[in-house]
Parts: structure tokens; C-alpha cells; sequence
């Protein structure tokens, strides 16, 4: 069983660790993980996270660039509603 990289934080469904926004941002902001934002740019130009560590790469384009995601940190995939980052 692999572990949950934020021990105290999350919950696990549907195989995914699920965290809270908070939580999120918590690890996020103490250098733990970084948001991967998937949503489309037409969704992301009226509301941006508002967190320090985020990259955007809509999920139409994840495919073709995953490989130039950072693996030398945990990645929070994110959108606003949760239902693009599972």
C-alpha cells in the first residue's frame, strides 16, 4: 500500500488521496506539493488560484506535456469543481 504523501491530510476515494482546499494549500505553501491546474484557459482566466506554487496545463493539453511536469514533487491535481482532476 503506498503512503499518503500528507500524512494527517486527506482521505482516500476512488484510489486518489482527496484533500481539503486548506489542506491543499497548506501543503502547497510549506514547499510540500505543487497544484497542477487542469482546466481549460477559458475557465482559469476569470478565477486563478490563489496559492504559490501552481502550474497551469489544461487537461486537453496533459497528455501531450505530462512529461514536463516536475517529478521531483508531489503534484495536486486540481480544477474548481474536482470533477477534470480525478
Amino acid at each position: 500500500m503506498e503512503a499518503n504523501p500528507f500524512p494527517g491530510n486527506g482521505f482516500k476515494s476512488g484510489g486518489f488521496i482527496n484533500l481539503m482546499p486548506r489542506d491543499a494549500y497548506y501543503e502547497v505553501k510549506t514547499g510540500n506539493a505543487i497544484i497542477v491546474d487542469v482546466r481549460e484557459e477559458n475557465l482559469t482566466g476569470y478565477k486563478r488560484f490563489d496559492a504559490p506554487r501552481v502550474l497551469y496545463l489544461p487537461l486537453s493539453q496533459l497528455e501531450e506535456n505530462i512529461n514536463q511536469l516536475p517529478t521531483d514533487f508531489t503534484l495536486i491535481i486540481a480544477d474548481s469543481t474536482g470533477l477534470r482532476s480525478h
